[in-house]
């Protein structure tokens, strides 16, 4: 049985241990209750900038100027953290979610792309 992340807690860096044990001993009793779980031995804790930020919805179409700008892409799998499957554009400074049906079309641009001499 999946249990997907329903509670973000946002804790100050600043606070001494015996501070942070207080909170994750209360963190931990609220899910044993909240989920009826005997043990905490699958429950994880994760920093923030670990979560993954994942696509929830993708583009059917890219423009064909666009694809020329991808720098990076990577493969988003709904069998991980994310629940759709999707490509993951970089172009720029942005992320497009992209359909898995656009990475053949990309991969045949960027094989026959010839950058431009100077």
């Amino acid at each position: 049985k999946k249990i997907k992340v329903i509670h973000a807690l946002y804790i100050n860096e600043d606070l001494s241990v015996s501070v942070l044990l207080s909170i994750l001993h209360e963190v931990c009793a609220f899910v044993r209750r909240r989920f009826n779980f005997h043990s905490m031995a699958n429950v994880a804790f994760v920093p923030v900038d670990a979560i993954a930020s994942c696509c929830l919805r993708v583009s059917k179409y890219i423009r064909r100027e666009d694809l020329h700008s991808v720098s990076k892409y990577e493969i988003q799998q709904k069998s991980g953290v994310c629940e759709i499957d999707a490509v993951v554009l970089h172009i720029k400074k942005k992320r497009i979610c992209a359909d898995l049906r656009v990475l053949p079309r990309l991969k045949k641009l960027k094989k026959n792309h010839k950058p431009k001499r100077a």
